[in-house]
């Protein structure tokens, strides 16, 4: 038990740096980089969302800090809800701050071995890196909306649709955010499976069809990170799916352009935070990926010997 409540602080600290990140450290680091940058504040048109491959914009003018205050009050908002909720006897965004870390380091590892051969995974272009982390800021929003909601939650709902005896307007729209609310049916659960591995390939793929400076070793990394958001959407919801993208593309980018404001305005203590968390997330990451691949590979069983991995209460922490 007690090796239980010390895996649940190491695991709620980095939960703690991710709500810091996504709604506080993120806007002051997006500024700096403005004014490194030496970028006069620009003009949004509105958000930009997907449906599927097809961006569609919402028009609401707005300035590029007051689009950046609006999105993180709205993921940071997420982030309230399911750190409060549980589904399962699970805090949902424990899951997507552990599951996102184990993906981190997969991620990297399949990198260094598609680089080892050949197969290159490229990198984003941008205009400045001002622009280059407010699209970033935006994408979780916009991307969930296109390749889980309408993918997996439209299946979910036109399901709902031909299964309900009355519709009603608050569970169909339950179904297309927060399927596992609405279907208890197993057969339905692993159809909307089978939707994420397909939507994953989708995501891979955009990725390399958008360009952008992305190479074909992006396919395999994009996909892997959309069976990992298909999987939160379906088994906690939309909120977790967007988190889910935010850990990657505001909590860890964050790090990033901490790490690049501190060199180039001297402040060392934004590159230790940023250096010193990354490592924590490596460390953190591959003990989580060891774990799992260890109850992969030997099931638990009660009659086990007691040692370390069979201590941890794996649905407390």
């Amino acid at each position: 038990m007690r090796t239980s409540y010390i895996y649940a602080v190491i695991i709620y600290l980095g939960v703690a740096t991710y709500i810091l990140n996504l709604s506080f450290l993120s806007l002051i680091t997006l500024d700096q980089v403005r004014v490194i940058e030496n970028v006069t504040d620009i003009e949004v048109l509105g958000i930009p969302i997907f449906i599927t491959l097809f961006p569609v914009l919402i028009p609401i003018p707005l300035t590029g800090m007051e689009l950046a205050i609006l999105l993180t009050t709205l993921y940071t908002l997420f982030a309230i809800y399911d750190l409060i909720r549980k589904v399962d006897g699970e805090r949902p965004l424990k899951q997507v701050f552990v599951l996102g870390t184990v993906v981190l380091v997969t991620s990297i590892l399949i990198e260094l071995i598609q680089s080892s051969i050949g197969i290159e995974t490229g990198m984003l272009e941008a205009e400045n890196q001002y622009i280059f982390f407010l699209g970033a800021m935006n994408a979780p929003l916009s991307e969930e909306i296109g390749f889980r909601v309408f993918i997996i939650g439209l299946a979910s709902l036109i399901i709902y649709l031909i299964r309900a005896r009355e519709f009603n307007i608050v569970e169909a729209f339950i179904s297309l955010v927060e399927p596992y609310k609405i279907h208890n049916d197993k057969t339905v659960i692993y159809t909307l499976y089978k939707l994420v591995v397909i939507q994953a390939v989708l995501f891979g793929f955009a990725h390399l069809l958008g360009g952008g400076g992305w190479d074909i070793g992006k396919v395999t990394t994009a996909s892997i990170a959309g069976l990992y958001l298909g999987y939160l959407f379906v088994k906690y919801g939309v909120t977790s799916a967007v988190l889910g993208h935010s850990y990657f593309n505001i909590y860890l980018l964050t790090l990033s352009f901490m790490n690049y404001v501190g060199v180039n305005v001297g402040n060392s203590y934004m590159v230790v935070y940023a250096d010193t968390l990354f490592i924590y997330l490596l460390l953190f990451g591959s003990v989580y990926l060891l774990i799992y691949l260890y109850r992969f590979v030997k099931p638990r069983d009660n009659g086990e010997e007691n040692d370390i991995w069979s201590n941890i209460d794996y649905q407390t922490i």
